[in-house]
């Protein structure tokens, strides 16, 4: 990631690196417009940075996925049950 701070008379202390997942349900009778949607921070990280006040930075971030997407057990089971599709009219 390039970073410029240069217009910025501060210092940056720390880089927050969120990874996070986002589940939304769509309406398709409304043009697919999204009735629902449901946030989840999976990784949640804060990585130090070199970058002076007025000044650039080049940064490479790197972390873990989690193997493990969903929040619990019970949850997992859940989304392995299978969908019965209906029609839409």
């Amino acid at each position: 990631m390039n970073v410029d701070n240069s217009l910025c008379s501060k210092k940056i202390d720390k880089y927050k690196i969120k990874l996070l997942r986002r589940t939304q349900v769509f309406n398709l009778k409304m043009n697919g417009k999204p009735i629902y949607t449901n946030d989840c921070i999976l990784v949640s990280d804060k990585i130090d940075s070199k970058c002076p006040a007025k000044g650039k930075e080049v940064q490479n971030f790197e972390f873990k996925i989690p193997q493990r997407i969903f929040l619990s057990e019970e949850e997992e089971n859940r989304m392995k049950i299978p969908l019965k599709e209906k029609p839409l009219s």
